[in-house]
């Protein structure tokens, strides 16, 4: 086969084309016949059918997904030198005789970070299992601020626990939040804070001071009757229900086994115009046959954490992907934060799991089972558009030999395929 070296011109896509429906999206570029004057980046083709060579042109841009993953600028952040003077950060290098761990510049470490976020997102690799299913890796940074990774990250975490989610008999959505004038202080606070939370044992003197302060405070709310009544109700359900763990286990029970189970994720967002500017925050998802009341939870997270912002409801529909979504939403973090960010996620756990709960194996082959079922290397890719934006994780890629499609499969991962394959398409 003879390739050959050409300019290909592109389409320009329409400003109103909706990115919800990937597949919709693909014929819509396959179909469109419409021409422009700006040019692709020379690429090679190699010689096939000219009439499929035409239909894939206007889908092979890369600006596109550059632009949307160049969302943070590589320019050093506006912090003084004063502020980062001396500071250290500890990363591990790659050497010949293996890892090391190495101190290198707060500021260096931000600008290498920056670069690699830039960089993220551009390659992939084409992999074949050996039961014959296709697999597709994307090169990434997997950084948390960058916005290519929070999306694949969410995706990840949607096949590690929407099983285990969607058997839960009664879940609540609880959301515990924890105010910071400093990111770095807030996350380790509201770490420690949870931590405290759950292990806090609830005998029976226990229980009965928790009593006495929970109508106390019921009593100076802003609750009418009936949320009132409910609150009582509710308490009396956990009361019971912890009284019943405590005969179960033959000792004082902690919050986590009273609530029997549930997966808790760290979130993090950012307000320039509110005094604390970073509300720090665990979403947790939690199956328990006793609510637990608003009051008693706020009561007890501002004992352990000093603030008693708190909110307790039946989780409500696609609740798994509000719960497993990005840590922080990058595009509103200010350039300037950027390493601020970074420093605080910094080795943090992000995600807690406790309770009888049975993870997706990732160990094993997700399409046979079979856990001697390796991945093998098939050929690299450049990647020329992303949406990650889609709950499909659809793209388009270009192979030394032919166009590829690559797409997320939930309960699997980014699969692929040639697109001269696809009889819808070729």
């Amino acid at each position: 086969m003879v390739t050959t070296h050409r300019t290909i011109r592109r389409n320009d896509p329409m400003s109103g084309l909706s990115r919800s429906d990937s597949w919709a999206q693909l014929n819509y570029y396959i179909d469109s016949g419409e021409k422009s004057s700006r040019l692709y980046e020379s690429v090679y083709w190699p010689d096939f059918d000219p009439d499929v060579e035409s239909k894939l042109m206007p889908i092979i841009h890369p600006e596109w997904v550059y632009s949307r993953i160049s969302s943070l600028d590589t320019q050093e952040t506006s912090q003084t030198e004063d502020q980062n003077k001396g500071r250290k950060v500890r990363v591990r290098r790659r050497t010949k005789s293996g890892f090391v761990n190495v101190e290198i510049d707060f500021d260096e470490w931000v600008r290498g970070k920056k670069l690699e976020v830039e960089r993220c997102g551009k390659h992939g690799i084409l992999m074949v299992r050996d039961c014959g299913a296709y697999e597709f890796a994307i090169c990434r940074c997997k950084n948390p601020l960058c916005p290519v990774c929070s999306r694949i990250d969410s995706l990840k975490l949607l096949n590690r626990y929407l099983p285990a989610l969607r058997e839960f008999d009664n879940p609540l959505f609880i959301t515990l939040t924890y105010p910071s004038k400093d990111l770095k202080s807030g996350v380790d606070g509201i770490k420690k804070s949870f931590s405290r939370l759950m292990d806090m044992r609830i005998g029976s003197r226990k229980m009965k001071s928790l009593e006495v302060e929970f109508y106390k405070r019921l009593e100076k709310s802003n609750l009418d009757e009936n949320q009132r009544d409910l609150q009582v109700a509710l308490f009396k359900e956990f009361k019971d229900k912890a009284e019943a763990v405590r005969k179960k286990l033959g000792r004082s029970p902690k919050l986590r086994d009273i609530l029997n189970r549930g997966i808790a994720k760290l979130e993090i967002t950012y307000n320039a115009d509110c005094e604390t500017q970073y509300n720090v925050h665990v979403h947790a998802v939690v199956d328990s046959k006793a609510p637990i009341p608003q009051v008693l939870l706020s009561m007890m997270w501002e004992f352990v954490s000093g603030f008693p912002i708190c909110d307790v409801r039946k989780a409500r529909d696609n609740y798994e992907i509000e719960l497993l979504k990005y840590i922080t939403k990058p595009w509103e973090v200010p350039d300037e934060l950027f390493g601020e960010f970074l420093w605080a996620l910094k080795d943090r756990k992000k995600v807690w799991v406790w309770g009888d709960i049975e993870l997706n194996d990732e160990s094993v082959c997700p399409y046979c089972g079979k856990s001697d079922c390796r991945a093998r290397y098939a050929d690299k890719v450049d990647i020329v558009y992303f949406d990650s934006s889609a709950l499909s994780g659809f793209g388009i890629a270009i192979s030394s030999c032919k166009p590829v499609i690559f797409w997320h499969e939930m309960g699997y991962g980014f699969m692929w395929e040639y697109i001269e394959k696809l009889p819808s398409y070729a």
